[in-house]
């Protein structure tokens, strides 16, 4: 009956752990935790179970009591090399005949390296045996623990608990592994397409031996596309050295710079300059052009060949001693290796590229054109070169717009590379790329690109006034991500009553969203609204979020409205709320704290006399607005929210309605932006600074 019952399919929900979702679980722990050795643990464990593919029933018990196939301290042994760790796991779901297994990890990314996460957590773990993973007081961690703190960190990191559970570490390392492998296969399929360009320019030498090698067996790509690479074969009759920089520079305009350049010249200025040592410097003075020209290119000096008669000789053996002389010179001058230092984008450093891209442009514009060229540079493995132009004059190979169409289905583009460095014969080529993660997804780049681009011919990447872009422009904000990617967001919480709790569902289903666009000004935003609080209660709620999360750089505070009316004397409530101020700033000294206005109410709690009670939130707003302003604070005002109109009022007469929380928000928004703009300002929006729709 169990069997039959099992016949239905059902669907496993659980999403995968990323690589990116360990790396901000790991971030996060620290915050989590009440200690660093408990971050520590669970650092290992996530890491453990990720890398060696583990089931959390096979490192942790079931309960205090229940052992389970939780690791012991004595199944885990170290390699010599420090480089991996072994695991003996003595019982598994899968191991039916009670054998065991031997699980290897070897040492990975030093971030995320699960023998040095390991190894850490063992330096800090009391000297108990038992299971491994257990508290600082030796008691073992159980199941139900580390799935506390795994959905505490998702919560952190606002991802969906009923998504991923504890089972999608080990999920998610298999399809970790899976793109990887997948990664290398398209890697290497790239390989043959783009192979390590090889030029061999040189005299009549040359020409002859092209002729010759294209005709035999051997080829004119000299059987090299064994090792990925093609040649470029370029020989002239006649040609003297000085020649050689003009030829570079012809090719290097219809060509990019190559993997490698082998020169054979100079047979022909050997009996035109009569003395040897000007023959050397002058060939010297060509090489070191040649590496401006090509700075990351090997240059390869083929040996002038002997002859029988040179031209206009008379001393047959002294430029036979000329020409071997200068060779060897030549050789010597090589021997220093020049390394391309240059590092790959990564995944997550493109993540972090696009994130920054509103933070560097100027407009949204500027930044969905630059973040559809880097996101097709990468998924197309495309050259800069190919996408926009060398300059506004200059048109180069870039991709037009008339080359590109959609798939049919919305899930793939299609790209038509009229001319490549690679491209010797002017086929072109076709690039197909399919779409991927919606974050990242080249195919809903170009089309959000598309729909804003302005209607002109020409470059398919160009700015908003219809001009191409540049590798220089594309090169100048490429570079200013870079800066700005590894600045810390500034951090802002919004803490409050019911008011505060309304207005962010209202915005977070808005096209303004939770962050208030806050992001251009490399800003982050968080929301605590909760019904009924108090003033007293604001200091117990700062510091349950100083256990979890770091001093933010700005604090708004809208609360107070719910105590007016509760204490007597409008004088004893001011004075309550400049003590908790004051508080305030011995666990936040670095923050900024906003004072955000007690809105007015159609009605108060309990009110008796409704004028008396709108004058004590008048003076509060007044009196914590100049005490803060003095001390380094900020104020926010709503002009608009400071009459007694039901039409913004719920029909409660407290609660704002959407107009009202439209009016709200827009002022909110407005102040945050100013204040971050301008450190100097103290109050948004100024005195006598209303909105359009108050100027009737």
């Amino acid at each position: 009956m169990i069997g039959l019952s099992r016949l239905d399919e059902r669907k496993d929900n659980r999403m995968p752990i990323t690589l990116d979702i360990l790396k901000a679980l790991v971030q996060v722990l620290p915050l989590v935790c009440r200690s660093l050795y408990e971050a520590t643990l669970f650092t290992a464990i996530f890491v453990t179970a990720f890398y060696g593919y583990f089931r959390i029933g096979e490192l942790v018990q079931n309960s205090i009591t229940d052992i389970g196939h939780a690791v012991q301290l004595q199944d885990i042994t170290f390699g010599t090399d420090n480089k991996s760790v072994t695991i003996n796991l003595k019982h598994s779901k899968i191991d039916q005949e009670g054998k065991g297994a031997v699980v290897n990890i070897k040492s990975v990314d030093k971030h995320l390296c699960p023998v040095l996460s390991l190894r850490k957590f063992l330096r800090l773990r009391p000297k108990a045996m038992g299971s491994l993973f257990c508290h600082v007081n030796g008691a073992p961690v159980t199941r139900y623990q580390t799935a506390s703190v795994f959905n505490q960190s998702l919560v952190r990191l606002g991802l969906d608990t009923h998504i991923y559970k504890l089972h999608s570490f080990r999920t998610g390392a298999a399809t970790h592994a899976w793109s990887t492998v997948k990664e290398i296969v398209c890697l290497n399929l790239r390989s043959f397409v783009e192979p390590r360009r090889i030029w061999i320019l040189g005299s009549s030498i040359i020409k002859h031996a092209f002729v010759h090698v294209k005709n035999s067996h051997i080829g004119s790509n000299l059987q090299l596309h064994r090792h990925n690479a093609s040649v470029l074969w370029q020989g002239m009759g006649g040609m003297r050295s000085h020649q050689l920089i003009r030829k570079v520079r012809t090719l290097l305009k219809y060509e990019e710079a190559p993997y490698m350049h082998v020169i054979h010249c100079g047979g022909n200025d050997i009996g035109q300059i009569l003395k040897s040592v000007e023959l050397r410097a002058t060939i010297k003075r060509i090489l070191d052009k040649l590496v401006v020209l090509l700075p990351n290119t090997i240059l390869v000096w083929s040996q002038i060949l002997p002859r029988l008669h040179w031209r206009g000789e008379i001393d047959h053996q002294a430029l036979e001693k000329t020409f071997m002389l200068k060779n060897a010179m030549i050789g010597l001058s090589r021997l220093d290796e020049r390394k391309d230092n240059r590092m790959p984008i990564t995944l997550d450093i493109l993540k972090a590229l696009v994130q920054v891209l509103p933070l560097v442009c100027r407009s949204l514009y500027e930044a969905t054109l630059f973040t559809a060229i880097f996101v097709t540079a990468f998924y197309g493995y495309f050259r800069i070169g190919e996408l926009v132009q060398n300059s506004i004059t200059d048109i180069g190979h870039a991709v037009q717009l008339q080359d590109i169409t959609f798939g049919t289905d919305n899930k793939s583009v299609t790209i038509n590379l009229k001319h490549s460095k690679i491209d010797q014969e002017g086929k072109g080529a076709v690039v197909n790329i399919k779409s991927v993660d919606k974050h990242l997804c080249p195919v809903l780049s170009l089309r959000k690109f598309l729909r804003l681009r302005p209607k002109a011919m020409g470059s398919l990447f160009c700015h908003v006034n219809g001009a191409p872009v540049t590798r220089y422009q594309t090169a100048s904000v490429f570079n200013q991500s870079q800066v700005r990617s590894f600045v810390e967001p500034r951090r802002i919480w919004i803490l409050g009553s019911s008011i505060i709790k309304h207005a962010f569902v209202h915005v977070k289903n808005s096209h303004i969203g939770s962050n208030l666009q806050l992001h251009r000004h490399n800003a982050s935003v968080l929301w605590q609204g909760m019904g009924g609080i108090r003033s007293h209660q604001l200091i117990r709620k700062v510091r349950t979020l100083l256990k979890y999360k770091e001093a933010p750089y700005m604090h708004v505070i809208h609360c107070g409205g719910n105590d007016i009316g509760q204490i007597l004397k409008s004088v004893e409530l001011r004075a309550t709320i400049k003590r908790i101020l004051d508080k305030l700033v011995v666990p936040l000294p670095n923050t900024i704290l906003v004072w955000s206005q007690i809105l007015p109410r159609l009605h108060w709690r309990g009110e008796i006399d409704h004028q008396a009670l709108e004058k004590v939130r008048v003076r509060i707003n007044s009196h914590i607005a100049t005490y803060l302003t003095k001390i380094g604070g900020k104020y926010i005002r709503y002009p608009e929210l400071d009459i007694e109109d039901p039409t913004l009022y719920k029909d409660d007469a407290v609660h704002l309605n959407l107009l009202g929380n439209d009016l709200f928000i827009n002022r909110l928004q407005q102040g945050l932006q100013s204040f971050l703009e301008d450190k100097c300002l103290n109050v948004s929006p100024r005195l006598n600074e209303h909105g359009p729709w108050l100027i009737m």
